[in-house]
């Protein structure tokens, strides 16, 4: 009876084992659906193929950036080379002629002598400045106006050369941009660029950059001379100003 007894439990127990061993395989089957419907990052076959093409790819790149470093190098060393001396000439007659108000000079001899009559303008009192003549044309290069003149025998013209409207300066103003070259005895010897900004009154021109400069003649003498004077009649004008109605001092005031 016992070991009837004892059979039938040891029976019990290995068919719960078997069903928990059934059960588990089971979940580890819907837990293994489960994954495969979820998505997962794969490492692909061909990772380390791929991974051999971008290392050469990268290679080529920084061989190629090298290539382009060295060609560029050469190329500026060249030019440096061929135009070290033409640039530096540029930028010293550059900069003499910024610093010694030449193309400043150009303009006020345009202004001058543009908007005066020759009887009136401070050039031809003072430096017999004769001869003068204007006119206009339009060229290629834009719509051109002379202005021309004799001093000490030689002759000079002035061109304000007017190109395209490109941009439009607040204020209600317009602005554009000119060339003013200075020619003596029909040969051009200084050129700039200029800006030309109008304003509700009067349009007047702001110097920007030296396009040419000639060493030959007598034109920088003729811009000194020509400084001298109307900077000299500009600062009387602006001294005169501050004793306006000086001559009534006496007759309005009176220890």
């Amino acid at each position: 009876m016992i070991e009837l007894i004892f059979l039938i439990v040891i029976v019990v127990l290995l068919f719960k084992l078997v069903k928990s061993m059934g059960d588990a395989e089971k979940n580890e089957s819907k837990e293994n659906q489960q994954d495969d419907k979820s998505p997962v990052e794969r490492v692909p076959w061909q990772y380390f193929d791929e991974n051999k093409f971008l290392s050469r790819a990268k290679s080529y790149s920084e061989d190629t950036q090298r290539q382009i470093k060295k060609e560029m190098e050469s190329h500026r060393n060249a030019l440096s080379q061929n135009f070290s001396a033409d640039i530096k000439m540029k930028e010293s007659l550059s900069n003499f002629a910024k610093e010694h108000f030449l193309d400043e000079t150009v303009i006020s001899i345009w202004h001058e002598i543009d908007r005066k009559p020759p009887d009136q303008s401070f050039l031809g009192a003072n430096l017999n400045i004769t001869n003068y003549g204007v006119s206009s044309n339009v060229s290629e290069e834009g719509k051109i106006k002379k202005i021309g003149f004799d001093w000490n025998s030689m002759s000079y013209r002035i061109d304000l050369i007017e190109k395209e409207r490109n941009f439009t300066v607040p204020s209600n103003g317009n602005s554009e941009e000119v060339e003013f070259k200075l020619f003596e005895n029909n040969k051009e010897v200084f050129s700039f660029n200029a800006t030309n900004l109008t304003d509700d009154y009067m349009g007047y021109y702001e110097a920007r950059i030296i396009t040419s400069f000639k060493t030959v003649g007598k034109w920088c003498e003729l811009l000194f001379e020509c400084r001298k004077v109307l900077e000299v009649e500009y600062q009387k004008r602006s001294e005169d100003w501050k004793y306006h109605n000086a001559d009534k001092i006496k007759e309005n005031f009176q220890a």
